[in-house]
């Protein structure tokens, strides 16, 4: 779905079959009251419903693997405060915007929820610790790129997918990669000053790249080990 007349108004509902909302498909809007969005849907493109300026409520299905930024910035929906958990925004199941100045600096997303929306976090200087649940499968690009305070990520069992520098940042020290994992795209880990990696059963068909660590002390490998684990840049290790 690339775009629609801007003078839609009250419910939408997307068709079943639709496969992606592209990028500021529905900006502008401003009639359109509720949105729903159909489980085939996979890939919702950043500004999706930007300055849509009566949007009280969004039902997303359940199957969506990446979605852009600033998704429902300038709606009534995004000034709602019962959508907001300890300063994220969340539109069912996905976290789609961060309030620097509310978020704490030990982060828990909520239980249940499956992504993190691109630059969902990116350039936060507060959090120092991210706890991840289980239900998280998928972390989007640049979530936490820049995060200059970041030091510590918990992730959960469950995590599928690593978007592109979604780990681009100087300053964590820990992280834990579960078995689970399926994709990693290019250039997700860029840790400077990680100390330690710890990694699940990669996939036999996943290369795992760990970019420019220098100060890497431990790398902890798993007894069975299908997938490709290299380090390059690094020194201490």
């Amino acid at each position: 779905l690339i775009a629609v007349a801007r003078n839609i108004k009250g419910t939408v509902k997307i068709k079943e079959g639709v496969e992606k909302i592209g990028a500021g498909c529905f900006s502008y809007c401003t009639q359109m009251e509720k949105l729903i969005i159909p489980d085939s849907v996979t890939y919702v493109g950043s500004q999706a419903f930007w300055e849509c300026s009566n949007l009280k409520d969004i039902v997303a299905g359940y199957n969506i693997s990446e979605m852009g930024s600033n998704v429902v910035w300038g709606t009534p929906y995004e000034d709602t405060s019962a959508n907001w958990t300890d300063g994220v925004l969340y539109v069912g199941e996905y976290a789609v915007e961060v309030n620097d100045a509310v978020v704490s600096s030990e982060c828990r997303i909520k239980e249940g929820t499956q992504l993190l929306a691109s630059n969902l976090f990116a350039y936060n200087d507060k959090i120092s610790k991210m706890i991840l649940p289980d239900s998280v499968k998928y972390i989007n690009n640049s979530a936490f790129e820049g995060c200059s305070n970041l030091k510590y990520v918990k992730i959960g069992k469950n995590l599928k997918k690593i978007g592109a520098t979604a780990f681009a940042q100087d300053n964590l020290w820990s992280i834990s990669i579960p078995a689970s994992i399926e994709k990693l795209d290019s250039y997700s880990l860029q840790l400077k000053n990680v100390r330690f990696v710890s990694l699940g059963n990669l996939p036999e068909n996943l290369t795992l790249t760990l970019l420019g660590s220098a100060n890497i002390e431990c790398v902890q490998i798993p007894s069975k080990k299908y997938g490709i684990f290299q380090l390059q840049n690094n020194g201490n290790i």
